[in-house]
């Protein structure tokens, strides 16, 4: 019984260490400096950065372009216009019957007179072609004719209104603007070194401040050998010298001294293993461990560190040249001045040239035609357009008053 006790303790020691030697996290001064710059929230900010002042490099790039636009509209009304009133639509379409009507108003009584005398009565009941004459007279083809063509005049004044749309496609180049579009792409380029500037500053932050944690680390890991091994020979002293006091070889004092002594070392070797704790609890929050994660760095087991030697050499002037934070304050200093640039060229003319595209229906440059007949009728335009402004100052007033001039030329409309 006591044997198969002794192998289940066996066995359960040995899965405890190998569970505790796996759980531990063995790593070298590269891993913990390319965690920690993959766990720190201000580098992944300014990475965005960077790529928002890629973004905007692009959109200053873009005011070198010319700009489309697009526009349409429709509208639907309940009733066509109409240029006329009902009373002078009626006229003009019955304009043959009315020229009829007077004519009649002056022939009937004149016919009467005649056949009312006897003798010339008979000549015009005897006579086919007299008779024809008074007929035609009373029915004149041309009549007719005149009201045809009153109701086609009445049918051009009607303007078919009841579905009305449009489109216009613009385009608008800028010839000159100042140097303003040349000053902003400027500082979007500068502003896009500064965001790499400001992105190097904290990458070089981070890996200072993970190197220190380090080989703090690794300094208080010796520390704490050499504090248990001084400890353990004050220990060691300490019972010799109470043989020695056993034996009448030494005091009381002796051994109360070294005790003084004893209590000092473990005082100190606590204080040295709660540093090494709190040291590990603040590089695992750098790299983006737990705090309680259970490492060990390469070089803590090292009897003597080798330090690396350089042979390259930097003159002042160099490490004043590579420093990214004198860098970045080139970089602003440039973006102000282009920032006058900009404030400097609202004094100065803009060019710019226009393009318009512009289809109708209905029609405005053919009749005022709709589509809406047997043959489909649009209204094209081509238009192009060059406008120059400049603001106009005096010497009392603000910039506020903008003079322009617009010189503008239409390409002859037609229709399709």
């Amino acid at each position: 019984m006591k044997t198969k006790t002794l192998k289940l303790a066996f066995l359960l020691a040995v899965c405890l260490f190998s569970l505790t030697v796996g759980a531990q996290q063995t790593l070298s001064l590269q891993n913990c400096r390319d965690m920690a710059l993959d766990n720190n929230n201000n580098i992944k900010i300014h990475e965005e950065k960077v790529k928002m002042a890629e973004y905007d490099k692009k959109i200053a790039f873009s005011n070198y372009l010319p700009k489309f636009t697009a526009e349409g509209t429709y509208m639907y009304n309940e009733k066509a216009i109409q240029l006329l009133s009902d009373d002078k639509i009626n006229a003009i379409n019955t304009v043959g019957s009315s020229i009829q009507g007077n004519i009649n108003g002056h022939i009937d009584p004149i016919i009467q007179s005649l056949m009312e005398n006897p003798y010339m009565a008979y000549i015009i009941n005897h006579s086919e072609t007299l008779q024809n004459l008074i007929n035609n007279m009373h029915h004149i083809g041309v009549l007719e004719a005149l009201d045809a063509i009153g109701q086609e005049i009445t049918k051009e004044f009607y303007l078919d209104t009841h579905n009305v749309y449009a489109g216009m496609i613009t385009v608008q180049e800028p010839v000159y603007a100042g140097g303003k579009i040349r000053a902003y792409n400027k500082m979007a380029r500068y502003a896009q070194d500064l965001a790499q500037m400001q992105l190097t500053t904290e990458q070089q932050e981070v890996i200072v401040a993970t190197d220190k944690a380090y080989w703090q680390i690794v300094s208080l890991a010796n520390k704490e050998k050499l504090t248990e091994n001084y400890v353990e020979l004050l220990r060691t002293m300490s019972n010799n010298v109470e043989k020695l006091v056993a034996e009448g070889m030494a005091t009381n004092a002796d051994k109360l001294s070294v005790k003084v002594k004893l209590n000092d070392g473990e005082l100190t070797l606590i204080k040295v293993k709660n540093g090494l704790a709190l040291s590990k609890m603040l590089l695992c929050q750098s790299i983006g461990l737990p705090l309680d994660s259970d490492i060990v760095l390469e070089d803590e087991q090292l009897e003597d560190v080798i330090v690396p030697t350089y042979s390259n050499e930097y003159t002042e002037e160099d490490i004043m040249n590579n420093r990214p934070e004198l860098q970045s304050l080139k970089l602003a200093t440039q973006i102000y001045d282009k920032k006058v640039n900009i404030a400097r060229s609202d004094f100065l003319p803009t060019v710019a040239v226009f393009g318009n595209y512009i289809v109708t229906n209905p029609s405005c440059f053919n009749g005022f035609e709709n589509s809406s007949a047997a043959c489909t009728t649009w209204a094209e335009s081509q238009r192009c357009r060059c406008s120059i402004s400049a603001k106009a100052t005096t010497k009392f007033a603000k910039p506020s008053q903008k003079l322009q001039y617009t010189s503008c030329s239409s390409k002859t409309p037609k229709s399709w």
